[in-house]
């Protein structure tokens, strides 16, 4: 972004509001700017601009197998409908005590999701707590659908905004 800026002769704040369609930057320069990145073949970062914007567009999916048919079409169902909202999906399969307690030690450090879905996979209260603590979004999954789970999902993100209010556990009927 600093080479389309110095060639344009703008900041980079103005090259980002003009490359994200934001307001605050007259026709002419954003034209100038969008003709300076094609020329560049430059492309905007999708997790760059996620990030900026204080989410990852990511859930975390964790399962106790990937093995399982039942938990396979819940997969399926909440990757579709996730991707379908914008959001990726990262698969995290923790079948023993130290790929969990491994699994919650790490997710604060690299901040990758935004919420978290378990998958035939109940939580301990500990866990829980860990997870209300660095204010993380659960909705746990014991059966049923995962399009049902990923709208629940989708819609306790949606009332969260950008800041992290008390995370939301619900269980989809």
């Amino acid at each position: 972004m600093a080479d389309i800026a110095s060639e344009a002769g703008v900041s980079i704040a103005t090259v980002s509001r003009a490359l994200n369609g934001r307001s605050g930057v007259s026709t002419a320069t954003r034209l100038r700017i969008r003709r300076i990145a094609e020329d560049n073949r430059y492309q905007v970062s999708g997790e760059a601009s996620a990030l900026a914007r204080g989410r990852t567009d990511r859930v975390a999916v964790v399962v106790p197998r990937v093995d399982s048919s039942i938990e396979a079409g819940v997969i399926a169902g909440l990757e579709k409908e996730l991707r379908t909202a914008g959001m990726d999906v990262l698969l995290r399969c923790l079948d023993t005590p130290e790929s969990r307690a491994a699994f919650l030690d790490t997710l604060p450090l690299r901040r990758k999701v935004d919420a978290l879905v378990a998958v035939s996979l109940a939580l301990t209260t500990s866990e829980r707590n860990r997870l209300d603590a660095m204010g993380i979004p659960v909705v746990v999954v014991e059966g049923g659908s995962g399009t049902e789970a990923a709208r629940v999902l989708l819609d306790i993100l949606a009332g969260r905004g950008t800041t992290a209010p008390s995370p939301t556990e619900r269980t989809p009927s």
